[in-house]
């Protein structure tokens, strides 16, 4: 028979403080415009963790989810289990280490990576992203297990992230020197940005060819447009606009009146 006292010394040391542990999970805060894509980081400084599961939840009239990966905490050390669901207005996910392999801890560990298109149109807004247990059929629960607890931690601290909406980026496809105009010096003003390391001020207009990328073929497809067979340069090029691609290029505010 245990004495009373060891069955109260049992308990102290195995329920509070297993229990006890605290994690603290946290979505990133971002900033775009619209039609940008913009990814949104769950990190957590926890103990060594047996698994967890969450949701997260967004407006989707605001943002358009994309894609949710694996953050690099996860790419280096993979789970035994790792699930992700998507839906519309958030996603879930589920992580179970087996056995020995626990997720040992870190200062702060990366675990997912969510990208969203930005639909909205409303400037300076902002989109909340946050921590959510209403997703799915039933519906996957906020639970943080620190190894060998079995059951959630008690002192869990969830921060939940946002995407600050930039107003609409207008500018002229070609414009590359800003000045109004479409010739001769935009193409040199993207040759000095591609070979000197000069600033270009507005990476969306020196992008000629719309590729989402800045190289030597948009100084060329600018001179055949001038000089050439009449290349015929994506939109916006007469008027101000806005980009109708996805990319990760972009412009100052009022770069086109």
């Amino acid at each position: 028979m245990i004495p009373r006292l060891g069955l109260l010394t049992v308990a102290l040391l195995w329920c509070p403080l297993a229990a006890g542990q605290p994690v603290t999970a946290s979505f990133s805060d971002e900033t775009a415009s619209h039609g940008e894509i913009v990814t949104v980081t769950t990190e957590m400084i926890h103990p060594d963790m047996d698994g967890w599961s969450f949701g997260s939840c967004h407006d989707p009239s605001e943002l358009d989810l994309v894609s949710v990966e694996d953050g690099l905490a996860l790419v280096l050390d993979p789970p035994a289990f790792n699930t992700v669901n998507l839906f519309d207005g958030g996603w879930t996910a589920g992580v179970v280490f087996f056995g020995p392999g626990a997720f040992f801890p870190a200062a702060t560990s990366e675990i997912k990576l969510a990208t969203y298109e930005v639909i909205s149109t409303e400037p300076d807004h902002l989109s909340s992203i946050e921590f959510c247990d209403t997703l799915g059929s039933p519906p996957v629960s906020i639970q943080f297990i620190p190894e060998g607890l079995g059951a959630p931690t008690t002192f869990l601290q969830t921060n939940d992230g946002s995407v600050l909406i930039n107003p609409l980026i207008f500018f002229r496809r070609g414009d590359a020197n800003l000045d109004g105009l479409t010739d001769l010096a935009d193409a040199l003003t993207i040759l000095d940005g591609l070979f000197l390391d000069l600033d270009l001020t507005c990476p969306s207009a020196a992008d000629v060819d719309d590729s989402g990328a800045l190289d030597l073929a948009d100084p060329i497809q600018l001179l055949t447009a001038l000089f050439g067979t009449g290349y015929a340069i994506p939109g916006p090029t007469i008027d101000c606009g806005v980009d109708p691609t996805r990319d990760s290029l972009s412009c100052p505010p009022a770069t086109c009146p």
